[in-house]
C-alpha cells in the first residue's frame, strides 16, 4: 500500500518536528544547576568590608558575559551569599559591589568592579574595599532597582 502526502502536509509535519526539537533544546535538562549557557552555577559567598568594617548592606552581582548568567547576592552586615539554587556561572565573571547605608538604602558607594574566575566548587571571595577608592553613589540610582 502506498501513501501519498501533499507538500503542505509534509511541510507542516517537518515544521512541527523542528518546533518540538527547538522547545526541548531551549528547555534543557536538569533542575537549575546550570545557566542558560550550560555552565554549572556555583554557590557563591563571602565578606565585604569597607575600611576594615563590615559593609552594612548592599549587593554583590556576578555577571558571566559569555552566558549572560547574573546572580545578585544581598549584603547583610558584611556577608553575602547567593540565593538557594542559584550561583555564579563557572568561568570569567564581572563582579559589581554596591554599598548601601542600610537595607532600605540609599546607596552610599557606586558599583565597584572586579573580574574573578569561578571554578567548579563552592566559590568564596572576600572584598576588602577602601572608601578612598570608591565613588560616592548617585542617591537616585540603585543597581538592584535599575538593573545592569
Amino acid at each position: 500500500m502506498t501513501y501519498m502526502f501533499s507538500r503542505q502536509t509534509t511541510f507542516t509535519a517537518t515544521l512541527a518536528t523542528l518546533s518540538l526539537g527547538m522547545v526541548l533544546l531551549l528547555a534543557g535538562c536538569g533542575g537549575g544547576s546550570s545557566d542558560k549557557g550550560g555552565r554549572a552555577r556555583i554557590p557563591t559567598s563571602g565578606k565585604v568590608d569597607v575600611d576594615g568594617q563590615p559593609a552594612p548592606a548592599g549587593i554583590v552581582t556576578f555577571l558571566n558575559p559569555e552566558s549572560g548568567n547574573t546572580v545578585i547576592c544581598q549584603i547583610d552586615d558584611g556577608y553575602y551569599e547567593s540565593p538557594s539554587g542559584e550561583g555564579a556561572a563557572t568561568g570569567n565573571n564581572l563582579v559589581l559591589v554596591e554599598i548601601w547605608e542600610s537595607p532600605e538604602g540609599p546607596a552610599k558607594y557606586a558599583a565597584w568592579k572586579k573580574e574573578v574566575q569561578v571554578g567548579d566548587a563552592d566559590f568564596t571571595e572576600d572584598f576588602a574595599l577602601n572608601s578612598s577608592e570608591l565613588q560616592p553613589a548617585d542617591p537616585s540610582s540603585r543597581v538592584a532597582e535599575d538593573g545592569l
